[in-house]
Parts: structure tokens; sequence; C-alpha cells
């Protein structure tokens, strides 16, 4: 049986780094379940991306190998909105259709002051990012991403429907 395979790249900065490990435990579940079906889903992370200088920016290796050949592109924020987040959210927008981009901010008060750097990167890129409240919120909301994903692209996925989303972790 050929394997479908959907992968996930999750842009962010480290301080929301207890979301990005709790998205991994999610998309290991969703493959668990999958899996029988000949579905894979993967998480695509620079932290387990080869280590060695191969003679070009490392943020280019990650770009190629990781945001291009994802098939959903997850953008989380808190109060930083970092140049390699922004650079990664940015290809995974231009990719022509290709990369389904989501991106979610955490419900913060800086988030609410006029001159915040990620509701100008917002809207400058003209992204409909939507509020999370919580690991098990945003965890939810990225399974029901990939459910729809995996429903839509992936000819085994009828199997699976009759399944609930993960969201406790």
């Amino acid at each position: 049986m050929t394997k479908n395979t959907v992968t996930v790249f999750v842009a962010s900065s480290f301080e929301v780094h207890n979301a990005r490990v709790a998205i991994g435990d999610c998309l290991r579940q969703l493959n668990d379940r999958y899996e029988e079906s000949g579905i894979r889903v993967y998480l695509h992370c620079w932290e387990d991306y080869k280590p060695e200088y191969i003679g070009e920016r490392k943020q280019d290796e990650y770009n190629r190998d990781l945001v291009l050949t994802s098939q959903i592109l997850i953008g989380l924020f808190k109060t930083r909105c970092g140049d390699y987040t922004q650079e990664e959210v940015k290809l995974g927008i231009s990719d022509l259709g290709r990369c389904n981009v989501h991106c979610f901010y955490e419900i913060d008060d800086k988030i609410k002051s006029p001159n915040c750097d990620i509701v100008n990167f917002f809207c400058e890129n003209s992204i409909e990012a939507m509020p999370y409240d919580s690991v098990e919120d945003i965890c939810a909301k990225v399974t029901s991403i990939v459910e729809e994903y995996i429903e839509t692209n992936c000819t085994k996925a009828s199997a699976h429907s009759s399944y609930k989303n993960i969201s406790n972790i």
C-alpha cells in the first residue's frame, strides 16, 4: 500500500515552545491513528534537522527542505514576531497555493497594543490570524486543520471520519 504523507511545519519563536511540543504530540497521535490506513502525519521541525554546515545559510536549508516541502504551515505567535518566523510564513504564503498556511496568536495584552509588530505583520501580509488561549486550544485547532486536510486530500481518509478531534494531551 502506498502511503500518503501529510507534512506539517510549525513556524514560531522559542517563546511558544510548550505549544510546539504539544502540537508535535498531537501530530504523533494523529499519525498513529491514520497509519494503518496508509496515511502518515509528519512534523517537519528545525530542531530535528541535520546540524552540519553545507555552505549555505541554515535558514535557506530549512526553507527549502522543510517549509517548501510541507503541505501545512502553522504560524504561532505570542509577543515576538521574529525575522525567521516571518520569512517562513511569507514563504508558505507565496508557495502558489501548495502550502496551507494557518496563523495563530496566543491571547496576550501585547497583541492589543497599536504598535504590535505581530499585528503589523498580519496586516502587511493580509493574514487572517486566529487567537488561541491555551495549549489544548491550539492542539484542537491544529488537529482539525490536519483532519480536514486528510479528508480532502488523502484517499483513505473516509475510514477515520468517525474519530473525534484530539484535544486533550
